[in-house]
């Protein structure tokens, strides 16, 4: 929708949406179900597997005598939702504009080669995708300086017509997660595998 306000001056606001559905992701099929390792006592909560206790959790998982076992599914879905908004004004001798959006973007994996953290449930995944930015401002502008306009000769073609402009973005951060900083340690869901 556009909308003059008055004269040279213009508003325009619009929806942008878009979804994925059945795109590519790595899940593991081979993985201990949440918690299992540390019911099992193979390792203490909030702490990864090791070459030590990795090879005593192989009878538990799905597929024994193997670890992780990644494999190609279309199981990840995304969607992006926007409120977009540009505000736009001349000026004698220039332009300003503004625009600003506000979205979320929501998906299940952060990339395609993302595992879940729980393949046994993989709706817990779905939140903000980590290169999600909520708010979206720039403005820009473009000014003719008004000095040696109406000069004559060598000081108009040297020193008039020069113009100043720019560009303003400014934006949230990203969404993150950080295991290490989780109230629940370096593995959240008790698989064992996270941490360094």
């Amino acid at each position: 929708v556009q909308q003059e306000l008055s004269h040279g001056m213009f508003l325009d606001v619009g929806y942008s949406g878009a979804g994925g559905r059945h795109l590519w992701g790595e899940p593991d099929i081979n993985e201990l179900l949440p918690g299992q390792a540390v019911a099992l006592g193979i390792t203490p909560a909030a702490t990864p597997l090791t070459t030590t206790t990795d090879p005593r959790v192989k009878a538990f998982r799905p597929y024994r005598s193997y670890r992780a076992i990644n494999i190609y599914q279309t199981w990840i879905n995304s969607s992006y939702n926007a409120l977009q908004s540009m505000f736009k004004k001349s000026v004698p001798g220039g332009f300003i504009t503004a625009s600003y959006t506000w979205s979320k973007t929501l998906t299940n994996a952060g990339s395609n080669a993302a595992s879940p953290q729980n393949t046994y449930d993989r709706t817990v995944e779905r939140g903000h995708s980590p290169y999600d930015r909520n708010h979206v401002m720039t403005a820009s502008w473009s000014y003719e300086l008004p000095f040696f306009r109406h000069a004559n000769g060598f000081l108009k073609q040297s020193l008039g017509g020069w113009q100043s402009s720019g560009i303003l973005s400014v934006a949230s951060g990203l969404w993150a997660f950080n295991p290490s900083s989780s109230s629940l340690g370096t593995d959240p869901a008790g698989l064992g595998i996270l941490g360094s």
